[in-house]
């Protein structure tokens, strides 16, 4: 019997552990999802992308990806825009860390720095 309750504890706490880094990974996903969204959304409005240039990379080599640059504005009909807070409500986590670990690829696509440890998300 308490062999059995031994067993059973130790594959709770496996599974336990197991769950943080899925968590991790699939609140990753999402944010990088969310930043997507907005960056879509960004240059729908604007015409531009949220990067140092407004523009994409050209994808050759070694200019594949640009940073995402967080408080990047444009102007319309007298107004200012920011990519965050307007479109992005808040900046997602390590969104000022540098390097960056947030990018945009020559396609659009928003992905995260592979490099990166999901744990430390």
């Amino acid at each position: 019997m308490v062999a059995i309750i031994a067993v059973l504890a130790v594959v709770v706490v496996l599974q336990v552990r197991g769950s943080g880094s899925g968590a991790h990974e699939v609140t990753m996903r999402n944010d990088i999802s969310t930043v997507q969204t907005a960056v879509g959304r960004y240059y729908l409005k604007g015409g531009k992308y949220p990067t140092i240039t407004g523009d994409l990379p050209s994808g050759k080599e070694g200019d594949e990806y640009l940073d995402i640059e967080w408080d990047a504005s444009f102007k319309m009909e007298g107004e200012t825009y920011f990519f965050v807070p307007d479109y992005l409500v808040e900046a997602p986590p390590h969104a000022y860390d540098e390097p960056s670990i947030w990018w945009i690829d020559a396609s659009g696509k928003v992905l995260i720095d592979p490099g990166f440890d999901p744990e430390k998300y």
